[in-house]
């Protein structure tokens, strides 16, 4: 139980990360940019989701209790995640 989160909050920080960054890149008017950067996360997310189902195949407990850790561990990722990336602003 304990690598299913450890692998879930990887998962869940790697993809709010992403999200972070690619977001200032998306948005009209588009451009090549937009497309590249959509690219790009598509692919990441393309290698995250894929990664995120096996490891629900792998763990044996119910599914309620995978998707009751899964969302507080996404909760755990978004605030870990957002402090971090609020401490890179301060210089």
């Amino acid at each position: 139980m304990g690598r299913f989160i450890f692998y879930q909050l990887f998962i869940f920080s790697a993809a709010i990360t992403t999200n972070y960054f690619i977001d200032d890149y998306l948005g009209p008017p588009f451009t090549w940019i937009d497309l590249v950067a959509a690219a790009v996360a598509l692919l990441i997310f393309g290698t995250l989701f894929p990664l995120l189902l096996k490891l629900y195949q792998r763990e044996d407990a119910s599914l309620p209790i995978k998707l009751t850790l899964s969302a507080i561990t996404f909760l755990i990722a978004a605030i870990s995640t957002s402090f971090l990336l609020s401490l890179g602003g301060w210089y």
